[in-house]
């Protein structure tokens, strides 16, 4: 492939996914959907449903749609999971059931990592503290190690004092 290849005007496919009409459509989209789970809190599982259903349908028609795109490198993959896209999405639509609860076991799996994630950060931030400053962590401090540059004075007395009002230390 020659570097020239990239100079060519972009696929009508890469404008529109680069655009900002397109960034604008997708926010007004999910702004409209995001108000209809809000005002129907009842059903509003059963609306996720189906918007993820619709959500799988509209992203296996986009995979579809780059499959015509000829810079596109991988266009038979595209062109398999597009279709693979529409059929899960039909299916997640005919079978609410089967959503509602792959929607409950992704939250489920989702707050089971949060919680890992947090509880491993946590203790290695705890043992990190704890390692930059001694005598902090959950265990007692060590006891203190009383170390002297001479145990014994000049008069053969080993206390402490002795040897501080000896000058010695």
């Amino acid at each position: 492939m020659a570097s020239d290849d990239y100079d060519d005007e972009p696929a009508a496919v890469g404008m529109l996914a680069g655009s900002w009409q397109a960034a604008l459509f997708l926010g007004v989209v999910t702004l409209i959907l995001g108000l209809i789970v809000t005002f129907h809190p009842t059903t509003s599982l059963n609306v996720l449903a189906v918007l993820l259903g619709i959500l799988m349908i509209l992203s296996g028609l986009f995979h579809l749609i780059r499959v015509f795109d000829p810079r596109e490198r991988h266009r038979v993959w595209l062109g398999i999971a597009g279709l693979l896209f529409i059929v899960i999405g039909v299916i997640l639509i005919r079978h609410l059931h089967l959503t509602r609860s792959i929607i409950g076991l992704v939250i489920g799996i989702t707050w089971i990592v949060q919680g890992l994630t947090a509880l491993i950060g946590g203790s290695l931030a705890a043992s990190a503290w704890s390692a930059s400053s001694p005598g902090s962590s959950w265990y007692p401090p060590p006891p203190p190690r009383w170390t002297y540059s001479r145990r014994c004075s000049a008069s053969g007395s080993s206390s402490w004092a002795s040897s501080r009002s000896s000058g010695d230390f």
